[in-house]
């Protein structure tokens, strides 16, 4: 049975705050680093709407470790998400 009550809508808790997830991405990028024994040869991968913005974001802290500038945004192999045929 469908109410026509209005639903309470309760705020979220905070996670993480700005500062904290600055060093997360900072610990993220530095682990990254360390594993691929440098920045030659990386490609970050982020999954389309949140992914990629995260992606961004670790490439900057990466960046700044390293002691570059961040590269541009190169989207050449981004790929469109299909449709799956779920026919039977």
């Amino acid at each position: 049975m469908l109410s026509s009550r209005a639903m309470k809508f309760v705020e979220k808790a905070l996670v993480m705050d700005a500062a904290r997830l600055n060093r997360v991405l900072s610990r993220m990028a530095s682990e990254i680093v360390e594993r691929n024994g440098g920045h030659d040869g990386l490609v970050l991968v982020g999954v389309k709407r949140r992914g990629i913005p995260l992606a961004e974001r670790i490439a900057k802290h990466i960046a700044v470790l390293e002691g570059r500038a961040p590269d541009g945004d190169d989207r050449r192999g981004l790929l469109q998400r299909r449709p799956v045929d779920r026919r039977v």
